[in-house]
């Protein structure tokens, strides 16, 4: 996909929320370091709603699904959808978006139908393994919304994978063009690490513990059966190590650091 322009290519990024999590974190770094005399961002939300939301550049603009959207109070299967994608698309066209970037499943099924609509060009991330995080993520019509998936992968003019491995995963089970999928790694924010490990609580130091650090992240769809949700402090995770004999006395658990 090759875009030649006199002018910054008009990107619209496109997301469910700014909650704390991985693909949010990602987006924001995206947008605070995108070279404007390259691009111009606008960011799309389903809820202008999140953690992150305060960390959005002042010059990028924002819409939100949400704001201009009220609940109807008749049920009607795929209302709120189809109100989606006429919304997305809508600013699509109000903004002259040249290519739409999204990251996580749900927002690929809006994104996906929208810029059919517009004849738009659009970038989709695969951010986890296809066969656990869409499961994870899609509570509802999963049969209907895992076709509209796989459409909307096969229709992207560039699926990104953020790791190799995903992206041998996702090619055969969206039915991809081995071409088309591109790997590219998350990038990692020192600054940002440096400030919120220097801002966390870490643990007393007991010279009569033994203690292991593992540096990872616990989330339903990479961790099971252990939930994030659970208090650690009284949790399976503690009590599968009081399971192996291990004296409580030289063997804790303590977690910290960056939510995830």
């Amino acid at each position: 996909m090759e875009l030649l322009m006199d002018r910054p290519i008009r990107v619209l990024f496109a997301i469910g929320s700014l909650n704390y999590g991985g693909s949010e974190r990602q987006l924001i770094g995206i947008l605070k370091h995108l070279d404007r005399a390259r691009f111009t961002p606008v960011l799309y939300l389903v809820r202008r709603e999140g953690e992150l939301l305060p960390e959005v550049p002042p010059d990028v603009p924002t819409y939100a699904f949400w704001d201009d959207y009220r609940q109807p109070r008749v049920y009607v299967p795929g209302r709120i959808h189809r109100a989606e994608v006429r919304h997305l698309a809508s600013v699509i066209e109000r903004e002259r978006i040249d290519v739409v970037y999204d990251r996580t499943c749900n927002m690929t099924i809006i994104t996906g139908e929208a810029t059919r609509r517009t004849a738009g060009r659009r970038i989709s991330v695969i951010v986890s393994d296809p066969a656990t995080d869409f499961d994870d993520s899609v509570p509802r019509f999963r049969s209907i919304r895992r076709r509209m998936l796989r459409r909307a992968y096969q229709q992207a003019d560039r699926v990104l994978a953020v790791s190799e491995g995903v992206r041998r995963a996702a090619i055969p089970h969206f039915g991809l063009p081995e071409s088309r999928v591109l790997t590219v790694e998350n990038f990692l924010d020192l600054a940002r690490l440096e400030r919120e490990s220097n801002e966390s609580n870490l643990i007393e130091r007991a010279p009569q513990r033994f203690r292991v650090v593992a540096i990872g992240r616990l989330h339903p769809a990479t961790n099971r059966p252990y939930s994030p949700s659970q208090r650690i402090s009284r949790g399976p995770l503690v009590q599968s190590v009081a399971n192996t004999g291990i004296p409580r006395n030289i063997a804790s658990i303590n977690v910290f650091g960056i939510p995830s």
